[in-house]
Parts: C-alpha cells; sequence; structure tokens
C-alpha cells in the first residue's frame, strides 16, 4: 500500500464476471462506430493483440497521460521516501489542482496522489525537479525496453505539445506499468486520497465505470481529450482502451467498450 493516508476505491471494484469461450468478439471490428477521437485503440489486456482501433500509429500529443510516466519514473528509481519541499518555480506551473502553497513538504510517494488523482501539475513539476536527469533516464529505459519508438516525453505534467505517443505505445506502456507496478495504477481508482494534512479526489471522468482498474485522463487545446483505461469487463474480457483527440471522452469509451449502443453510420 503507497503512503500512509486513508483512501477510497470507486464502487465499481465488485460485480460478477461470466467467463463466455471467446470474451473478446464483442470488442473486434469497431471501427465503424461513432467516435469523435482522433486515434483510439482497443487491446486484449493480457496479450496486447489489438482487437480494434482507428490510427494506432499516428503521433499524436497525449496531454497528461504523460503523467504515468511521471509516476514510472518515481517507481522504477524506489525513490518514494525522497523529501520534497514545494517551491515558488512548482507553483508557477499552470493549473492549481493539488492546491500547495510555497514551502508545503511531502515524500514523493505522497506526490505521486494529487498527480494522479488531480492530475496536479505542480506535482509533476516537483517531482521531476527532485528526481532530475534519473527522470529522463527511467522514460528513456523503459521506452527503450518495451520498443515506445513514438512516444517522447518532453516534461513532466505533459503540458508540452512535444508530449507525444501513439495509441500503440500508449497500451503497451500502460500493460508494462500494471505488470511492473501495478500499485501505482492502484491510485488512480482511488475515489478519495486523505493523506495528514491534505486530501484529493479523483477527477477522472471514467474512474466510476464497471470493472475500472486503472488509467489516467488528460487535456489541452492541442492534444484534445486523451485518455488509457484497463477494465475487467462484466463479459470476462479484460482490455485496454485508448483514447487519443477526443471531443467526447465518456461517450466515445461507452460506445467502444459496449455501454452504449449506437447505430452504424
Amino acid at each position: 500500500m503507497l503512503g500512509t493516508g486513508f483512501f477510497f476505491l470507486a464502487s465499481s471494484d465488485t460485480y460478477a464476471v461470466p467467463t463466455p469461450s471467446n470474451p473478446y468478439a464483442l470488442y473486434e471490428d469497431r471501427a465503424e462506430l461513432p467516435v469523435s477521437a482522433t486515434a483510439w485503440g482497443l487491446y486484449d489486456a493480457r496479450t496486447n493483440k489489438l482487437l480494434s482501433g482507428h490510427n494506432t500509429e499516428a503521433v499524436l500529443p497525449i496531454a497528461s497521460i504523460t503523467k504515468l510516466f511521471t509516476a514510472y519514473a518515481v517507481a522504477a528509481t524506489d525513490s518514494y521516501d525522497e523529501t520534497v519541499i514545494i517551491n515558488w518555480h512548482d507553483l508557477e506551473t499552470h493549473g492549481r489542482a493539488g492546491r500547495f502553497a510555497h514551502g508545503d513538504t511531502f515524500t514523493l510517494r505522497e506526490l505521486l496522489f494529487p498527480l494522479l488523482l488531480e492530475s496536479s501539475n505542480d506535482a509533476g513539476e516537483a517531482i521531476a525537479r527532485i528526481l532530475g536527469n534519473r527522470f529522463a533516464a527511467r522514460v528513456a529505459q523503459v521506452a527503450d525496453d518495451i520498443s515506445l519508438d513514438a512516444t517522447t516525453i518532453a516534461d513532466a505534467s505533459g503540458l508540452s505539445n512535444n508530449n507525444v505517443s501513439s495509441v500503440a505505445d500508449v497500451a503497451s506502456f500502460v500493460q508494462h506499468m500494471h505488470d511492473a507496478y501495478p500499485y501505482v495504477l492502484d491510485i488512480t481508482r482511488l475515489s478519495l486520497y486523505v493523506g495528514e494534512d491534505n486530501g484529493w479526489r479523483n477527477n477522472s471522468p471514467l474512474y466510476t465505470s464497471i470493472g475500472y482498474q486503472g488509467g489516467k485522463h488528460g487535456f489541452t487545446s492541442a492534444a484534445g481529450r486523451t485518455f488509457v483505461g484497463i477494465f475487467h469487463m462484466p463479459d470476462g474480457a479484460e482490455v485496454v482502451l485508448v483514447l487519443l483527440g477526443s471531443s467526447d471522452l465518456v461517450r466515445d469509451a461507452r460506445v467502444l467498450l459496449g455501454e452504449e449502443v449506437v447505430s452504424v453510420p
């Protein structure tokens, strides 16, 4: 368990799971569905096989999906207990998510909660500052290890338009994260985390979806709305969903996961 505070899981953590002979058949050949995302993909979470998708190799901005790479760098350096004192440089980062004040003191472990639950850019900047060269080194290492050839991470928050990847790379990365550091993704399933002096709520529009096993959403004007998530579906399938350049994240996800029935044009 990360941290010493109190945390609350979403209500979607228990459900019946039937096991049909081929649960993934329901998620194949969905390319004709009306989806707003510029690029998207559905993958078998156990094998990384592409089930259905569109523009899965296109290189696009990923916005705050970047923060999963930032969390990965913390986990990969095993630096959870390093102390972080929030400074003015951190607070100058765009946005106020996390609601930090100058002089606030955290460990890197504690900063993972505002980073991933409230998508705090200040937390990302502070983490990158403390990790220094280790941040870029760990991101470069995982990109090399699992062949993320379309991925460039320019900053720790996702604010830069130079944070780019492809649907295929993002799916590969989140599956690797799930295998290597599942407890980091567990943070993204929490509805709330309450620390000693702070509390942060999950602001993802999809974390209460049935079977949600973790992920991250994001938004910038250049990237549009972005999302990656792992889902254990009630029909027995375990899928990774990636959306890049969406204008309606929730509806796209519901359509592709089969939660909203639509007619094909």
